[in-house]
């Protein structure tokens, strides 16, 4: 058997592979394609994007964004964000792919807050620092600013949507701080009156005004029954017998 000549060899091989890359190319793009109609008709298929995530797509940032979504509006918020973060990772991603990203990003960010548990200081803190992070990652390249002069508007609104609810969440944490103090202030006083009243109950209780009053009473009776007592027997000497003017008793003892 003959060997076919290197020449020969090289063109062939050339060409299995660019039927390969081709065959690649277009089994990704046919996979973007039933991902978009799946998406369009509310049918999210992650996991035609979990296996297109394997290649080396051209846009390997896309993938990621698309998983983003179909989580994002199955209302996994948290993993729609950290597919989102996935996307942002890679270099080179075109602006009006970039935009978008970071916006989801940012609203996966605020959705996965739960407003309505929000109870302690430490569940409002975790809370703002959420809500900066999604703030910070759509002004990070100016897509929105403080002055209000983003360059994309949508950005920009949703940036000031988001400090408004930073500012509500201070409210209540300010507010839950003053409600704590108040608390704290009237417990103290409560312990306070409770000592009060302990040193009390230790001390000798002061007299009534009805009392004193009968004190006074009993001790003018004794003094009229003790000066009565010695007038009648003032009338008498040491041996019984009756002093003048006085009338003593038949039975003296």
């Amino acid at each position: 058997m003959k060997k076919k000549p290197l020449k020969v060899m090289i063109p062939f091989i050339i060409s299995i592979v660019l039927v390969v890359i081709t065959g690649l190319f277009m089994l990704k793009v046919l996979l973007n394609h039933f991902f978009v109609v799946a998406y369009a008709s509310e049918t999210y298929a992650a996991p035609v994007q979990e296996f297109e995530t394997m290649f080396n797509h051209p846009e390997s940032y896309l993938p990621y964004y698309n998983l983003g979504n179909c989580y994002y509006q199955g209302g996994d918020y948290s993993t729609a964000a950290a597919y989102y973060y996935q996307a942002l990772s890679y270099e080179d991603i075109p602006q009006d792919r970039d935009i978008p990203i970071r916006i989801n990003l940012a609203l996966a960010l605020c959705y996965s807050i739960d407003f309505d548990n929000l109870k302690s200081d430490t569940d409002i803190q975790s809370a703002l620092q959420v809500l900066y992070t999604a703030r910070d990652i759509l002004m990070e390249k100016g897509y929105a600013n403080d002055e209000g002069t983003g360059t994309d508007a949508t950005a920009q609104q949703l940036k000031e949507d988001i400090d408004k609810m930073i500012e509500k969440l201070q409210q209540q944490q300010n507010s839950n701080d003053d409600s704590n103090d108040q608390e704290q202030q009237q417990q103290e006083q409560e312990k306070e009156k409770e000592q009060e009243q302990n040193q009390n109950q230790d001390q000798p209780q002061p007299m009534t005004q009805e009392e004193i009053q009968e004190i006074q009473d009993n001790r003018t009776k004794s003094a009229n029954e003790r000066a009565e007592e010695q007038e009648y027997y003032g009338q008498y000497d040491e041996n019984g017998e009756e002093t003048a003017g006085g009338s003593g008793p038949e039975h003296p003892w």
